[in-house]
């Protein structure tokens, strides 16, 4: 799983919208939700410990949802960090776009393999190589709903168990 490139601590807010490479052909949006009172707290450090962990967690959700079937109500786990603790469920979504990624490299004209090299070299300038890739959007999205780590085995002030649904942590998933 790859994501675009990091946000600064200046660019997080409330929500945080980004796509993880999840296959070699399919990205997935990834929503990361944070109460307004944690915006301080949330940082580089915080959202590269959560995609790592989500590059963990990932596979085990996709294969407990799938046995759960398409009936069930969406179900949030909870995972702990060295410096937080999130929820994190999939969502059904009616995304129907591709993603572009967008590689620059610039190649030397002098490149002694080249046919064409000169030897002027105040008059030689780059040639600009651009590649894209495409890709699918996945049908699904991951929501997470990060804050502090806290010192008991509660989320957003709530008792955790092993079936608590996404509306016990937040109603509406996060603001």
């Amino acid at each position: 799983m790859a994501t675009s490139s990091l946000p600064t601590s200046s660019q997080f807010t409330a929500c945080n919208e980004r796509y993880i490479k999840i296959s070699d052909k399919q990205v997935m949006l990834l929503s990361i939700h944070v109460k307004r009172e944690n915006l301080s707290w949330f940082n580089d450090t915080i959202y590269k410990e959560i995609i790592a962990s989500i590059r963990k967690v990932l596979p085990l959700k996709f294969a407990r949802d799938k046995k759960r079937g398409k009936e069930e109500k969406q179900v949030a786990d909870v995972y702990r960090c060295a410096n937080c603790q999130f929820a994190y469920y999939l969502k059904p979504t009616e995304v129907r776009h591709s993603v572009l990624e967008k590689d620059k490299s610039f190649i030397s004209p002098n490149n002694p393999t080249s046919e064409e090299s000169t030897t002027d070299d105040e008059d030689v300038k780059p040639i600009l190589n651009v590649i894209y890739t495409g890709y699918n959007v996945f049908r699904m999205s991951l929501v997470v709903c990060v804050e502090p780590l806290g010192k008991g085995k509660d989320f957003g002030g709530v008792k955790t168990t092993a079936d608590m649904r996404i509306d016990h942590y937040f109603g509406s998933a996060g603001e």
